[in-house]
């Protein structure tokens, strides 16, 4: 719970609690990962470079925690999530806003973005994974 509520808002925590379905739950982790992915484009923007590793690891983070997440609820029977396929496209092209970022940003942030860019890769693989699945 401690490093859940580093990774929601309040409202996202709230809305996460109250969430009756792993759709509305998908939701919640949407909401979140644009979030972040609007404040690291905002830190480049001021040029609070030294924020973004930090930033880029909290994403990473909430992204692993929703792969577990979505992992955990989803029956192996489940018809493919029009959510998760969202989430998943959300995903996609979020990285490659991040790859764009890159080449803008201090050759030093390389290291970072790079982690996020493949930790990233590896959890939408495994949505791709999860809404494929005996198929």
């Amino acid at each position: 719970p401690a490093a859940e509520e580093a990774l929601f808002s309040p409202a996202e925590s709230a809305r996460l609690a109250r969430a009756e379905s792993l759709d509305d739950r998908i939701r919640v982790y949407e909401s979140a990962s644009g979030r972040m992915r609007e404040e690291i484009e905002e830190l480049a923007r001021r040029e609070a470079f030294g924020a973004i590793p930090a930033a880029l690891e909290s994403w990473a983070s909430l992204l692993g925690h929703s792969l577990d997440d979505i992992r955990a609820h989803t029956p192996p029977d489940r018809k493919k999530s029009k959510r998760l396929i969202r989430y998943e496209i959300q995903v996609r092209k979020a990285a490659a806003r991040m790859k764009d970022l890159k080449i803008k940003s201090p050759v030093e942030l390389a290291d970072a973005f790079d982690a996020f860019l493949a930790r990233a890769e590896r959890v939408r693989k495994e949505f791709i994974e999860i809404l494929f699945r005996g198929k």
